[in-house]
């Protein structure tokens, strides 16, 4: 297990696991299962994990933007001290 309940974390891009979405997340519950990038399509899911050849591994459920995700990936996810290319998926609006 890479991180611990209470941790802060990144949730890493999908395009480049150097860049970080958005705020940082926490880890409230961390255990072993398949991950889920489907949530509510378990069809979806399985076909996703077999295309990818990912398996049972350490998964973590993370409060992000005020919901809980399930079953986030360990690879998906960054320690919160590493700040490297922060993506900014809200960027503030300038007045003209």
């Amino acid at each position: 297990m890479k991180f611990s309940i209470g941790q802060l974390v990144w949730i890493s891009s999908a395009f480049d696991g150097s860049m970080f979405c958005g705020p940082p997340a926490i880890v409230i519950s961390a255990y072993k299962d398949y991950p889920k990038i489907f949530l509510h399509n378990e069809a979806a899911n399985r076909h996703w994990l077999e295309e990818e050849d990912i398996g049972v591994g350490w998964v973590y459920d993370v409060l992000y933007e005020g919901r809980i995700e399930e079953a986030v990936l360990e690879e998906w996810l960054v320690p919160f001290t590493q700040k490297k290319g922060v993506e900014n998926i809200h960027p503030q609006r300038r007045k003209e």
